[in-house]
């Protein structure tokens, strides 16, 4: 019993010995191993082959490796379909071609494998390693590289297909593969190699399907002319990638609400390009912007139902109809109040106004009911009080001769204001103030040079990262110069889009109508110190030209 006990040890060890030789795991101990695999190149496919047949072409390594992220990594162009099958057997790298596959003639082809053959160790890629062929009587040599940016932040772009077409049909992107392509690395850069002497289309895309063709839901960049290669006087491709702008539609619209409609949009919406036609017209009617909702404040008067249809460009979106359903209710249960929950003490520039925002558009205030204490004193000198009509007449600007580092306290007390519907304040509104100290804030003196005078100008300052602090619109001028005074003390950035069809704002390119976006310039001003005036200065042909170095 005893000697076939040990006999069952016995055969246990061996098999696990066996399967251990079988199956190579990274060894422990010892110096780093830094080495990356190498050929056999006894045991390799011959590179840089001629008049190419379709093989198996077999990598063999000096040392045990391991597949990584093939499918990422791998890179062959021109594309083969179906792909070639890339297996790992012992130590060699087979790359199989489909029964089906058809390579061309006369081409070049390169497989890249980047780092997705590495050694068991420690994971050390194979260093540039290439195989190169030609279904031809020579290999290729050319090349075309260059990089690519995303046109809103001007940051390179990693991971993105660059390629060329010898097609030069605006189709090609939709139905055909690229003839040759490269991906991006971290720093944006591409390097098309073995590139024949050809002239090419040029298209930047990030392939999210990826089926090497432009779906409209995809990043997409081009040249506006094809290039020629050899071309001695283009060193490097400068490319920038933008996504197309969805066709606006409307997704729903609630009108349950008397008073107020809203309507649902599929992407962020602006009031500019929106266009409205009207059967019978409500007594006050004001539209506002949020997001991607169309919000339409009414009040219908004596009118029982009105209708709305709304128009982008020429296409009209859809029809808002409305009825007086609900009025009395609503009027009977509605009040006038603060949109939001006021904070217990809000900071004021000594010269801006308070300004405080209702839930329902303003039709008028009584100044008899609003007061103002300073310090527990009444103020008697007059306030200067408007409804901010840019506002949608939701804004109620208060100003006043504030006296630096003071604190207020503003009293709306009831039927101070009535809003669009008649309903009058009921509650009294309390908004304590604090006065910020002048020396506590900055001047900036912002000037912009190098300007185009025939050109349109979006200029903005952003407070943060990208929120929009100030905004100008520039026109047909070589030089603009602003004074933003008494603001806070912090880091501002000056964005600048050049307007090509003036309409106030940035406007994405469109690949189809052969539209580039229009381009964007940012940079990061000295940080503005308190107390203190900045003088900024940007010269945007200058700080452009050492962006494309």
């Amino acid at each position: 019993m005893q000697y076939r006990v040990l006999v069952y040890f016995v055969g246990i060890l061996l098999v696990i010995g066996m399967i251990q030789c079988a199956n190579p795991i990274p060894l422990t101990g010892g110096e780093k191993d830094e080495t990356p695999p190498g050929l056999d190149s006894t045991r390799t496919t011959p590179n840089m082959q001629t008049n190419f047949e379709k093989q198996t072409i077999e990598l063999a390594f000096d040392e045990w490796v391991q597949l990584n992220d093939v499918r990422n990594q791998v890179v062959i162009s021109p594309p083969i379909e179906p792909a070639p099958e890339i297996n790992l057997r012992g130590k060699t790298v087979q790359i199989q071609f489909d029964e089906t596959a058809t390579l061309r003639e006369n081409a070049t082809y390169t497989i890249n494998f980047g780092e997705a053959i590495q050694d068991l160790t420690e994971r050390n890629p194979a260093d540039n390693l290439r195989f190169v062929f030609s279904t031809g009587d020579l290999i290729d040599s050319l090349e075309v590289e260059g990089i690519v940016r995303d046109v809103e932040k001007n940051e390179p772009q990693e991971g993105v297909l660059v390629m060329l077409y010898d097609n030069l049909a605006d189709s090609v992107v939709r139905t055909e593969r690229p003839f040759y392509f490269a991906k991006t690395d971290e720093t944006g850069h591409f390097h098309i190699q073995n590139v024949r002497a050809d002239t090419f289309k040029v298209v930047v895309l990030d392939d999210q399907i990826p089926n090497y063709t432009y779906d409209a839901t995809e990043s997409i960049g081009f040249l506006e002319a094809p290039i020629i290669v050899p071309d001695t006087t283009r060193k490097e491709l400068e490319l920038t990638i933008f996504k197309a702008e969805e066709a606006l539609n409307v997704l729903d619209i609630d009108t349950t609400q008397y008073g107020r409609a809203d309507v649902l949009f599929n992407k962020k919406i602006r009031l500019e390009e929106l266009f409205f036609k009207y059967e019978n017209i409500p007594n006050t009617l004001f539209f506002e912007a949020s997001k991607d909702t169309l919000h339409v404040w009414y009040e219908l008067g004596e009118l029982s139902n009105w209708e709305l249809h709304i128009r982008q460009d020429t296409l009209w979106r859809d029809t808002l109809q409305v009825t007086n359903k609900g009025k009395q209710k609503f009027l009977s249960t509605a009040q006038l109040e603060p949109y939001k929950k006021l904070s217990p003490r809000q900071e004021v520039n000594p010269i801006k106004p308070l300004v405080l925002q209702w839930n329902h558009p303003l039709a008028s205030f009584d100044t008899a009911f609003i007061q103002l204490y300073q310090d527990s004193i009444l103020v008697e000198q007059a306030l200067d009080i408007t409804i901010d009509s840019t506002a949608m007449n939701r804004k109620l600007n208060i100003k006043h001769k504030w006296k630096e580092d003071s604190t207020y306290t503003i009293q709306l007390l009831p039927n101070a204001l009535t809003d669009i519907y008649g309903i009058m304040l009921k509650d009294t509104v309390k908004q304590i103030v604090r006065v910020q100290e002048s020396k506590a804030l900055g001047n900036l003196n912002l000037t912009v040079i190098g300007l185009d005078s025939t050109q349109h100008y979006v200029v903005e300052v952003l407070a943060g990262s990208d929120a929009v602090f100030e905004r100008f619109q520039v026109k047909e001028v070589s030089t603009f110069k602003t004074t933003l005074e008494k603001i806070k003390a912090s880091t501002y950035s000056v964005r600048i889009v050049t307007d090509w069809n003036k309409n106030g704002y940035w406007d994405t390119g469109n690949y189809d109508l052969k539209r580039q976006a229009e381009p964007i310039f940012t940079k990061q001003l000295e940080a503005l110190r308190a107390n203190w005036d900045l003088e900024a200065e940007v010269n945007l042909v200058e700080e452009t030209n050492k962006k494309s170095e």
